[in-house]
């Protein structure tokens, strides 16, 4: 409606300005037609005033629509954020009601569990009165016949047994205090009586131990005699049978002594081949811990240990005059006292290179070649067990010490049961107790 009247009043605007073009362009026109034009002018600024009256009223119309909308859409969002809560207060309810029933049905569950282990614990209780019942009455026999009871507490225990039943003995209150201090001063008894045993026990373990340490004391000085007087007898043995003097088996020893060391010091050996064999070794080992390792993680770094027990000390060390003084060779090593037979172990991985053994009275002694050009011997060993070529490693059992005169490896040099033990390096001898921890 409001654009239909806009449009009337621009069309009569545009017919008064043509109207107005055609009077202003005509010369021709009278003083007379000015009045009606006025009354034209009048009449169309009058419907214009009217026109932009009804425009002025529809637009505020169309404001207070506009407003009247914004209210109904501000109460759609309340309502729809109100109809929102409300479902998820839906949702949060069903879901409670979900979780209470799943809880009611696990009371149940739980209820019929309870009224189960009720029941089966009623029967344990009536099977344990009824255990207990036999239990006091052997307890009370037991008793009687350990004689660890007094005759009062013997009686009471009888007319216990006979007037009540384990069911009533329980709930008797007064009869339980008494028989609980009946068991507890039993106990005790019992306690002290094993007390006394324990310490006798140990007593006993203590002298025991003793005995069975002097025993093997008195048994290892027996072996050392005995062997000493094996190793005199072996002396004698040869001397008479071979017609040989204490000088030339003496002579022989020292060669063969001399012998070892210069294997020692000179022997050719392949030192790819010994390196390869000692690289496989550690390679080996360490894909134990690592299954991927390569032999490029491998090194041959050395880190000796001692081959043998030190507790006895050193009886000749590196280089002693008193060695050369009493025998005539210089002695490049240490001399460790030791029990006859005790193991030898490899002080580090390596590979051996030389053995001399066997069950002759004649020097026997192994060498070993370690990583980065070091060497170690074994003298005066009474058994060897490995072979030239063996790799070893650090730890592994590789002789029995010897060296007890007239045995087996000993040679006839040695004065005592001791491990003769060298090492060099690149050829030059070393003073083991600068390599050895």
């Amino acid at each position: 409606m409001q654009e239909k009247t806009y449009n009337t009043v621009m069309n009569k605007l545009f017919i008064f300005l043509l109207t107005l073009c055609l009077v202003f362009g005509s010369y021709s026109a009278v003083a007379s037609d000015e009045s009606k034009l006025n009354k034209q002018i009048n009449s169309i600024n009058s419907e214009i005033n009217s026109a932009n009256a009804q425009i002025n009223y529809f637009n505020s119309q169309l404001d207070e629509l506009g407003r009247d909308l914004d209210h109904v859409h501000k109460e759609l969002e309340s309502l729809n954020h109100t109809l929102g809560s409300l479902y998820s207060e839906i949702q949060t309810s069903e879901s409670k009601l979900a979780i209470y029933q799943n809880q009611q049905e696990l009371l149940v569950q739980k209820q019929d569990q309870l009224r189960e282990l009720i029941a089966s614990l009623k029967i344990q209780k009536d099977k344990l009165a009824s255990e207990l019942s036999q239990l006091l009455v052997q307890f009370y026999l037991e008793a009687e016949a350990s004689g660890v009871f007094d005759n009062q507490d013997l009686r009471f225990l009888k007319l216990v047994l006979n007037e009540r039943t384990a069911t009533e003995i329980l709930e008797d209150l007064d009869k339980l205090s008494h028989l609980e201090n009946i068991l507890l001063a039993s106990i005790e008894k019992l306690e002290n009586n094993l007390a006394d045993l324990n310490q006798k026990d140990i007593e006993l373990k203590s002298s025991l131990q003793a005995n069975l340490a002097l025993q093997n004391t008195i048994l290892n000085e027996q072996r050392q005699l005995a062997g000493f007087v094996e190793a005199q007898n072996n002396l004698v043995a040869i001397q008479k049978t071979k017609q040989t003097t204490l000088a030339d088996l003496i002579a022989r020893s020292k060669a063969q002594q001399q012998e070892s060391m210069n294997l020692l010091k000179n022997l050719s050996t392949q030192k790819a081949d010994i390196e390869d064999k000692l690289t496989k070794l550690r390679l080996a080992r360490k894909q134990k811990n690592k299954p991927n390792a390569s032999s490029k993680e491998v090194n041959l770094d050395t880190n000796f240990i001692w081959p043998v027990p030190t507790a006895r000390g050193i009886s000749a060390f590196f280089r002693d005059p008193e060695y050369f003084s009493l025998f005539g060779i210089p002695h490049n090593a240490i001399d460790v006292p030791l029990p006859m037979q005790t193991p030898i172990k490899a002080p580090e991985d390596g590979v051996v290179i030389k053995v001399r053994g066997g069950s002759g009275l004649d020097y026997h002694y192994l060498i070993v070649e370690h990583p980065n050009g070091y060497r170690s011997l074994y003298g005066h060993v009474y058994r060897i067990l490995v072979s030239q070529g063996d790799v070893v490693s650090q730890g592994q059992v590789i002789a029995l010490s010897g060296g007890l005169p007239g045995t087996t490896g000993a040679g006839f040099l040695s004065t005592g049961a001791h491990l003769h033990l060298e090492f060099t390096r690149n050829g030059s001898y070393l003073n083991p107790l600068s390599v050895l921890p």
